[in-house]
């Protein structure tokens, strides 16, 4: 009775410990499996007088270049947000010149047709005068003071 309890104990430990070792491989293989298989290929071709330290160095300059690589990506993102926000405020600028700009025309536009009104009237020359001095300073906005 005793003995089968121990050996389906030991069945199950075996059991958990094979299912460990299998997800700790495959965690292995999935994060570092391709470094540590060029690092070993890199031994094997090299045979360095200390095998296990250059494996080491090797996985120590793979994660120093990894660290530097992620650097560089970040910069770059960091470089491309700022062109994009470049971009947009061009953008903005552009767009608020071109509102501008019709303010302006639309504000031109009412001014010639206040004049064309103005002219309509005009049945001399003394008329015509005041009409040209009423457009002229409506266009200075009022700040020449033409008598």
């Amino acid at each position: 009775g005793s003995s089968y309890k121990v050996s389906a104990y030991s069945d199950s430990c075996r059991s958990w410990l094979s299912a460990t070792m299998v997800l700790d491989a495959a965690y292995l293989k999935a994060t570092v499996g391709t470094v540590l298989s060029e690092g070993i290929a890199q031994a094997v071709t090299q045979y360095p007088a200390d095998p296990v330290e250059f494996l080491g160095e090797y996985l120590i300059r793979h994660a120093d270049a990894a660290v530097q690589a992620k650097g560089e990506v970040a910069e770059a993102e960091l470089a491309a947000k700022a062109k994009a926000a470049h971009v947009e405020a061009t953008n903005v600028k552009a767009k608020q010149q071109e509102k501008a700009k019709m303010m302006r025309d639309f504000q031109h536009q009412q001014e010639s047709d206040h004049f064309d009104e103005a002219l309509g009237g005009v049945d001399s020359l003394e008329t015509l005068y005041e009409a040209i001095l009423e457009y002229i300073r409506a266009r200075l906005r009022g700040k020449a003071d033409l008598a």
